[in-house]
């Protein structure tokens, strides 16, 4: 069993495999794509602003989400981290 820190969770997973797929899509990670930027290439742009917009519309969904379910999750309290025996 894995340690609470280390679970492996739905979001862990999606999030990879967007990155991924955005990855070799457009051949860019998103660091040296925002390095790139200074070539002035229009398929990095074009990748820059597409990863910003996609950024802010997760963002939007996920507020919506909070908001129809009536938690917002950004203000979730906190809760106190398991303790370790080792």
């Amino acid at each position: 069993m894995l340690p609470e820190k280390f679970k492996i969770v739905n979001s862990l997973l999606s999030g990879t495999a967007m990155f991924g797929v955005g990855w070799g899509l457009s051949g860019y990670c998103a660091g040296p794509a925002l390095v790139s930027l200074v070539t002035g290439n229009p398929s990095v742009i074009v990748f820059v602003i597409s990863m910003i917009v996609g950024q802010k519309q997760t963002q939007s969904l996920v507020d919506r989400i909070a908001d129809t379910i009536e938690t917002d999750i950004r203000l979730a309290p906190k809760r106190n981290p398991p303790t370790s025996d080792w």
